[in-house]
């Protein structure tokens, strides 16, 4: 019975692992999954999506864009200011009108984008003959009406999955480093279950085995001692899956606001997921 139970448990561990690793890059659609592989520093994953998908016709130019763009800023990290100048231009090429500002991309891909940015901004402006009239600015009196507590972070579906899967996955896919201590500390805790199932089985048996009175005593204090240890290392492999659990889906994923209304002041919170 425990033999059976140790097998079934290796092939479900096993089984959890193997549809973990096996989900699509591209279950968030390939211009998310792009960009969570380039924040969780998979540069070689954002090339592989970008050759698979920036030809791919059912993809609109302004997909396509997004990619090449996380592409030029791959290539930007990587010090290759050429290959990112040239990335960045197919992507503007695509579509010019892709919204990004300092605040969403890093100082060294901003520096080569920028300019190349605004001479696609007045290529573009000198084509039309059209006259964009001043919109007067009409001075009003300050209102606030929403103060923002905390800044969410954006929880995405494959790093969610990840977490679940095993405990830290998720983190690490996000590029926090408590991830390396929650696998390593559950990687533990279930080699240490697994061994002392295998321990208590041997001793299990040992006590069937016994045959004087002193005897079955004895064994029985050895294989009921490994047998609450095996619980015991059960119990917090669970507890330290809940906790990762607990402090990926909260850690700080909520948004937090305070709203002014006409019946007063209330307060929202968003689970930020994508």
């Amino acid at each position: 019975m425990v033999k059976r139970t140790l097998y079934c448990s290796k092939m479900i561990l096993f089984i959890i692992l193997a549809f973990g690793m096996i989900i699509s890059p591209s279950y968030a659609g390939p211009v998310e999954a792009a960009k969570h592989a380039y924040l969780s520093g998979d540069f070689t994953g954002v090339e592989r999506l970008v050759k698979e998908y920036g030809a791919d016709p059912l993809l609109t130019s302004a997909s396509k864009a997004e990619l090449y763009f996380t592409l030029g800023c791959v290539e930007a990290l990587r010090g290759r200011a050429t290959a990112a100048e040239l990335t960045f231009r197919q992507a503007l090429s695509l579509y010019s009108d892709l919204s990004y500002t300092s605040a969403d991309v890093p100082p060294p891909a901003w520096r080569i984008y920028k300019p190349i940015y605004d001479e696609f901004i007045q290529h573009r402006d000198e084509k039309t003959d059209k006259v964009i009239p001043a919109t007067p600015v009409k001075s009003e009196p300050l209102r606030i009406d929403t103060i923002k507590i905390t800044e969410p972070r954006y929880i995405y579906h494959r790093a969610a999955w990840k977490s679940l899967v095993y405990p830290g996955w998720g983190h690490l896919s996000e590029g926090q480093r408590q991830g390396l201590w929650l696998i390593a500390g559950e990687t533990a805790l279930l080699g240490s279950w697994i061994w002392a199932m295998t321990i208590t089985e041997s001793k299990r048996d040992e006590y069937i085995a016994s045959r004087s009175p002193a005897e079955i005593e004895r064994n029985y204090d050895i294989y009921n001692r490994y047998y609450q240890i095996q619980w015991g290392l059960g119990a917090a492999a669970l507890g330290l899956y809940l906790y990762s659990q607990f402090d990926y889906f909260t850690h700080p994923p909520l948004k937090i606001e305070l709203t002014h209304t006409d019946s007063g002041l209330q307060a929202v919170l968003r689970l930020c997921i994508k």
